[in-house]
């Protein structure tokens, strides 16, 4: 994700409206020129936290917005499908966010086993870049704990009973 980008849509969304959410935003960050225009005020402030690596609570803060408007990647869905009695479906997708030298991995997950790997509030994981490989091959390995309940049920069977995991 590029910085110019970010400021772009958070700009073009109005996710920025005053002083006071960039304080609210970016609490360690001390640069505010009351006198500057505030899209001034807040090129810096995101300039800063990205540099510093400190947009966690931003991205926190708009990830339902971020999501839709393309600044993260959704880098691997799963979907799982279960034949008990009746049949289901969960599925757990994870995004990426970036700043400096950070990954911010966010999951989201829908159906009856979503509370999975879901948090409520908060990143699945935070990592040093570049971790993009490493991430995709554990979230493999978690959805595959989840599709075989760590380890409880075989996964072969699983499949043969008609459950199903695929990955997108």
């Amino acid at each position: 994700m590029e910085l110019n980008k970010l400021i772009k849509i958070v700009k073009n969304l109005e996710l920025i409206k005053s002083v006071d959410d960039i304080n609210s935003l970016f609490v360690n960050y001390s640069i505010i020129n009351s006198s500057s225009p505030l899209e001034k005020n807040f090129k810096n402030a995101f300039k800063w936290a990205y540099d510093n690596d400190l947009l966690e609570d931003f991205y926190l803060e708009h990830l339902d917005v971020l999501i839709e408007s393309d600044i993260s990647d959704m880098i691997l869905g799963c979907e799982i499908i279960t034949n008990s009695s009746i049949r289901t479906t969960t599925t757990f997708e994870i995004y990426l966010f970036e700043s400096n030298k950070k990954e911010y991995y966010k999951v989201i997950a829908n159906g009856d086993n979503a509370d999975c790997l879901d948090w409520e509030y908060g990143f699945y994981e935070v990592r040093d870049k570049p971790s993009k490989k490493e991430m995709i091959k554990y979230f493999k390995e978690v959805c595959n704990d989840v599709f075989t309940n760590n380890g409880e049920f075989d996964f072969d069977e699983l499949m043969k009973e008609g459950h199903e995991i695929s990955f997108y």
